[in-house]
């Protein structure tokens, strides 16, 4: 995993609280949503990371950083769009 800048984690540190609030058990009971990025179908990840209610940094380099990074191009600009959007 790459080093994060001060603004990645001011940017992680909100997705996820938002998200979650820090809980890497988090389960939405409405949607199906798990883990601390509130991954959907939970079934996906829960394929390649079976014990994701125990492995938080694991969800976070695996999951949470690449969607932020992969999809938005960065994890500030990833918060942005949740800003703008409350959610992902």
């Amino acid at each position: 995993m790459r080093t994060l800048s001060p603004a990645d984690w001011y940017a992680l540190d909100h997705i996820v609280y938002n998200e979650s609030r820090w809980k890497a058990d988090a389960l939405n009971p409405r949607g199906g949503a798990c883990g601390l990025g509130q991954f959907w179908p939970c079934a996906k990840m829960s394929a390649t990371l079976p014990d994701w209610r125990v492995q938080p940094l694991a969800q976070l380099r695996d999951y949470v950083i690449p969607y932020g990074r992969n999809k938005f191009g960065s994890l500030p600009n990833a918060w942005a769009y949740w800003c703008a959007h409350s959610r992902w």
